[in-house]
């Protein structure tokens, strides 16, 4: 394991030190704005973070929008548009490394002098690793963006349902809230988040053992991620298919669900399921990427 714990500890270094780490987590940042952040007094409209700033005044706020509370905002899901774009944000550090170490031959020398096996294990890790730092990152920044945004605007009154739901999901919780206060909401959250982000670089993994381009390898998970998206709605939305083993269902609607990020709304026996069926999926992007790059009569070249 020395020598994998070595790749991971080197990529790490060139992603830290590289710009198009924190241009991803700017990005992540940003795109999490745009997600429904508040609802109207009469819950009849949902605002997003653009929307307050530009159609909202301080008193507005504070008279119509219960939600517009720094506390209530970071622990409430996201928008859609983060998991849209979350295999290219995730994949952003890495893969152009990929790439570049593919076209100027260095992948051949590294791949000599440790082996395939460790080779492929310590990229999906240094891949996973970099796409959870990128939404953890970011969505840490966002939190401090809305702090500066937002400092005193709302009340603390709705932050008890958020608590009232972890707790009702996750009876031990109390025991740690009890402990340290919102901290752990934060800490829960964050982590959510990059876990969120290791499993959405997975699928560009896959793509950099046989696609040099680095704009493919960023752009396909994004298309397929779309394509899937939309046929897991378009299947959900039959009454057949909510006939057929809940087991099935419910892992075929995890393939799109960011459970990860949403733990305070969620039972222990969907985040098992979810993790239980994401493992499976890395384990497997890890055989199938140790298979291309061990058939490889190049050296990976």
């Amino acid at each position: 394991m020395g020598k994998v714990r070595n790749i991971v500890i080197q990529d790490m270094k060139k992603i830290l030190g590289s710009s198009t780490f924190w241009l991803a987590v700017v990005a992540t940042a940003f795109i999490c704005f745009t997600g429904s952040m508040a609802k109207d007094t009469y819950g009849l409209y949902n605002y997003s973070i653009v929307d307050i700033l530009t159609d909202f005044s301080v008193k507005d706020i504070k008279e119509n929008l219960d939600d517009a509370n720094v506390k209530v905002i970071f622990v409430k899901e996201t928008g859609s548009y983060l998991w849209m774009f979350a295999p290219v944000l995730a994949g952003m550090p890495l893969i152009p490394l990929l790439c570049a170490e593919r076209k100027n031959k260095a992948m051949r020398y590294e791949l000599v002098r440790v082996g395939k096996k460790r080779f492929a294990l310590g990229k999906l890790l240094s891949s996973m690793i970099s796409g959870g730092m990128v939404f953890m990152f970011g969505y840490a920044l966002f939190g401090i963006l809305l702090a500066i945004i937002f400092p005193v605007m709302g009340t603390d009154k709705n932050v008890i349902s958020y608590i009232d739901i972890m707790i009702y999901n996750h009876p031990d919780f109390i025991k740690v809230y009890d402990a340290i206060g919102y901290v752990s909401m934060i800490g829960l959250k964050l982590a959510g988040f990059f876990v969120y982000g290791a499993l959405s670089a997975v699928f560009a993994y896959i793509m950099s053992s046989f696609v040099t381009n680095k704009y493919i390898v960023l752009c396909v998970p994004y298309i397929l991620n779309y394509m899937l998206s939309s046929f897991i709605d378009k299947q959900s939305m039959s009454m057949s298919f909510w006939e057929l083993p809940k087991w099935f269902t419910s892992n075929f609607v995890n393939l799109k669900v960011n459970t990860s990020t949403q733990i305070f709304h969620v039972s222990w026996s969907e985040i098992g399921s979810y993790f239980a069926l994401h493992i499976m999926l890395v384990i497997c992007s890890l055989i199938i990427y140790n298979i291309i790059m061990s058939r490889r009569c190049d050296c990976g070249q």
